[in-house]
């Protein structure tokens, strides 16, 4: 038996219906025009805003936002250093106001400066070198590495 779902119906009519077949049969709107973007939202102001404007949000200038925040939180310093990150700051020799880029200079010197292998072997300079690397990774967990 041979079948034809489209038999008698002329192009129009097959166009419309493998259209809806796309969208499972369900409305679909064009990107900003939906309930709260038409006349048939009774808000009033939000009418023929798009759907930033009426309050919502993709979230991704939320989260720049927030990464920008935890940058440079260490440049506006909103809180008091815990006692750990002062004494970091002191083992690699720096004061605050100090960026990202200083702690990560000083840190890259001091380990030069300290490596057993440039020092034949000093103990004292591996000693410093682990405090080196302590307060490194002190300020690096506090965000200001």
């Amino acid at each position: 038996m041979n079948y034809d779902y489209f038999s008698g119906m002329d192009d129009d009519e097959t166009a419309d219906l493998t259209k809806d077949t796309a969208t499972g049969e369900r409305p679909t709107w064009k990107m900003g025009v939906n309930a709260w973007g038409n006349e048939t939202h009774k808000a009033g102001e939000t009418r023929g805003k798009s759907w930033e404007a009426s309050g919502f949000s993709d979230g991704h200038r939320q989260r720049a936002a927030e990464r920008e925040r935890r940058r440079s939180r260490h440049s506006t310093q909103t809180r008091k250093l815990r006692p750990l990150e002062a004494k970091a700051f002191a083992t690699l020799g720096l004061e605050l106001p100090a960026s990202n880029d200083d702690v990560k200079r000083a840190y890259k010197r001091l380990l030069k400066e300290n490596h057993p292998d440039l020092n034949k072997g000093d103990r004292a300079c591996e000693e410093r070198l682990q405090a080196v690397i302590a307060a490194y990774n002190t300020l690096k967990a506090g965000g200001y590495a």
